[in-house]
């Protein structure tokens, strides 16, 4: 094998190792928040959902609810945080 050829093949292996998968576009339903203190109030709790990137469904957004409360309409590699009352959910 040739040293180029042996050289492309690497470079390829490098690129799709390295995680390429494209990210979504945000959903409509998804406004940007203003930036906030990350320590939310007394008696409340900060939670953090992330989808990860994956090449799988990528196109794809996953609803987020707390019950029958919507929280976020997640897409590729995106996260949302949620300040609710502490306990179980």
């Amino acid at each position: 094998m040739k040293i180029t050829t042996f050289s492309f093949l690497v470079a390829i292996c490098a690129v799709l190792a390295t995680g390429c998968a494209p990210m979504a576009k945000t959903s409509k339903l998804m406004q940007p928040a203003a930036l906030s203190s990350t320590t939310p109030s007394p008696g409340k709790s900060l939670v953090c959902v992330h989808r990860p990137r994956a090449f799988q469904g990528a196109k794809l957004y996953t609803g987020v609810w707390d019950s029958k409360q919507f929280i976020g309409d997640l897409g590729n590699g995106h996260s949302v945080g949620y300040t609710c009352d502490a306990g179980k959910h």
